[in-house]
């Protein structure tokens, strides 16, 4: 089933890391899928989301490889209130997240994401990673 087809009626979409990841590094193969994403967002078709912890997970690799005008590309990008809402990890995003890890065994970082997606009332929790599920109505939508 097509991605945008499978986003059809979403309100509020969630994306993991690895989206932010394929769009600004132009990946050679999920580059045009995500490309589509936001720009049915930018059309209004739904609002996207995200967390403050993907912006973290977003850093990591340019300082690694001591490219701070990258980092500096990747914090203003998220920073865009238009393209996408940048959602704050707050003690009670952390609480759910516990819990979340706590019962589903869940690896923290992800139960972190999954929590901020269900507080932002998200309809669909978009990612490539298939190790992530559904969670209380969030419905999860694999780019592949």
């Amino acid at each position: 089933m097509d991605t945008l087809s499978q986003l059809k009626g979403a309100a509020k979409v969630y994306l993991d890391t690895n989206c932010f990841i394929y769009f600004l590094e132009k990946h050679p193969i999920f580059f045009p899928v995500i490309l589509r994403v936001f720009e049915a967002a930018m059309n209004g078709d739904y609002q996207m989301v995200t967390s403050e912890l993907t912006l973290a997970e977003l850093l990591i690799r340019p300082y690694q490889l001591g490219r701070s005008d990258i980092a500096i590309t990747y914090r203003e990008f998220l920073a865009d209130a238009e393209i996408v809402t940048l959602t704050p990890i707050s003690l009670t995003v952390l609480d759910k997240a516990a819990a979340i890890r706590a019962a589903h065994k869940t690896a923290l970082p992800d139960a972190i994401h999954i929590a901020t997606a269900v507080e932002a009332h998200c309809d669909v929790f978009m990612t490539n990673d298939h190790k992530m599920k559904g969670f209380n109505g969030l419905r999860p939508v694999y780019l592949s």
